[in-house]
């Protein structure tokens, strides 16, 4: 992502936290971040794509942030997964996205509202995905609901607790009690069978995510851009290296996930503090993603 198009964000998502979304309109983020409407739409079709994006770096930026967290540890973990479900938390919370998702839930816009719900099956399926490798394989059939119900709670505690507090609660204290309460719950779900969600329920809504997935060809081409944008600057030799072994490999039919996912943290690592750390982020985020459903095709 170029340090421009990060401006334009970054003003569109101050309005819409001062405004809301709906009363926003186009010419005060133009406004606000001192474009063209020309320059607006090089990055975005509309203003509800400029949405989906301020929603999408959140998730990607927390996907990221994850992986880095389970590299070379224990997945059954539960304090792992502790700290990991805090991260999208945090992230929401230092941005103040919890405005945006408010402002998107008392609008009538239902292309809005469909954006938050795939943003909850996405987490909802992670969530599911994780506690199958802090609880067990046994659980994977009640892994959904049970994920469901995690969220359920974290969102009606949060909001008790900020009308009688004044204060948003800390995200890994809400984390760690509700998983202490997950951790109760779950071995009734198992020995009663007690899953209204059940594997058919779960697959309808995978195959809805799986609609929206990260095309392989948007990460080749914003690949293809960044090494144009360093190869015509003197940059080290290591970061066009990088950028172009991953490009190789995200090009071949048979793609060798473990090798792109050994390269990921060293792409972006190499670009942190230069003109390009916004695109690398953005690069390695979406592929860690593309790889992700790659790898569920696979199995």
């Amino acid at each position: 992502m170029s340090d421009r198009k990060k401006q334009v964000i970054d003003s569109a998502l101050q309005l819409f936290i001062e405004k809301g979304i709906e009363q926003t309109s186009l010419q005060d983020i133009i406004t606000r971040a001192g474009i063209s409407k020309g320059t607006f739409y090089n990055y975005f079709a509309s203003k509800n794509e400029c949405v989906l994006v301020i929603l999408e770096r959140a998730r990607y930026e927390a996907s990221l942030q994850r992986q880095e967290m389970l590299a070379g540890k224990d997945p059954a973990d539960i304090e792992l997964l502790i700290q990991q479900i805090s991260v999208l938390l945090n992230i929401n919370h230092q941005q103040n996205l919890i405005a945006v998702y408010n402002s998107i839930l008392h609008s009538g816009d239902k292309e809005l509202k469909k954006m938050i719900s795939l943003h909850r099956l996405h987490e909802h399926e992670w969530l599911a995905e994780r506690f199958t490798d802090v609880f067990g394989e046994a659980v994977r059939p009640y892994s959904y609901e049970a994920a469901v119900l995690f969220y359920g709670m974290m969102q009606h505690i949060s909001i008790t607790w900020r009308m009688t507090h004044d204060a948003a609660l800390d995200p890994i204290k809400a984390a760690r009690t509700i998983i202490l309460y997950i951790k109760e719950i779950i071995p009734v779900m198992v020995r009663e069978n007690t899953a209204l969600l059940d594997l058919e329920a779960m697959e309808m809504l995978k195959n809805k995510i799986e609609i929206h997935r990260v095309p392989k060809g948007d990460i080749l081409h914003l690949l293809g851009r960044l090494r144009q944008d360093i190869s015509t600057k003197q940059t080290p030799k290591n970061m066009l290296d990088l950028a172009d072994v991953l490009f190789e490999e995200l090009s071949a039919d048979d793609i060798r996930i473990a090798v792109v996912e050994s390269l990921l943290r060293p792409f972006y690592k190499a670009f942190e503090d230069t003109p390009f750390a916004n695109e690398a982020r953005e690069i390695a985020a979406k592929t860690s993603q593309y790889l992700k459903s790659k790898t569920k095709q696979t199995n």
